[in-house]
């Protein structure tokens, strides 16, 4: 997987300092670009990009990486990931059922949007193969009681 990671052209926006440090000597040909307050990133940075990243304030800089991971295991989009909850997640049948997103809103806020149709029938449900790789990566993430909650969130 690493290997497969490393020949793709991926640029990463934002993110904790000390986690970016810890990319960059996992992956040293990515482009790492400092994010600042109303900022502006020409166009052509990303143009010939594979993946481009932009983090925000709505997962903490400890589960940065395991985010990337998930969304390459399974292949989604970050708002996605974001948005998934332990009750999403059938470890026994060993699939991932994607609903929802968390999309970033003002002042600092997360916004759950469930993908409901008016019927109430899921409009972008889907039903994803839960890898090895990425039960892994979620068995390294402590779980809450609450089952209704969000696996990745910035109090980690």
């Amino acid at each position: 997987m690493k290997d497969y990671l490393n020949e793709l052209k991926i640029i990463i926006i934002g993110g904790h300092s000390s986690w970016v440090t810890k990319m960059r000597l996992n992956f040293p040909d990515w482009e790492y670009i400092s994010a600042t307050p109303n900022g502006t990133i020409p166009a052509s940075i990303v143009e010939n990009a594979d993946f481009v990243y932009f983090f925000t304030d709505t997962i903490s800089h400890n589960m940065y990486d395991k985010a990337i991971i998930m969304q390459f295991c399974l292949g989604c989009r970050v708002s996605e990931v974001k948005g998934l909850y332990w009750s999403d997640i059938d470890f026994d049948h060993k699939q991932v059922y994607i609903h929802r997103e968390v999309v970033d809103g003002d002042n600092n806020t997360q916004i759950i949007k469930d993908d409901m149709t008016k019927s109430g029938l899921p409009e972008g449900f889907r039903v994803l193969p839960l890898t090895e790789r990425a039960e892994k990566v979620l068995s390294s993430i402590p779980k809450l009681e609450n089952k209704e909650s969000l696996i990745f969130h910035k109090d980690y």
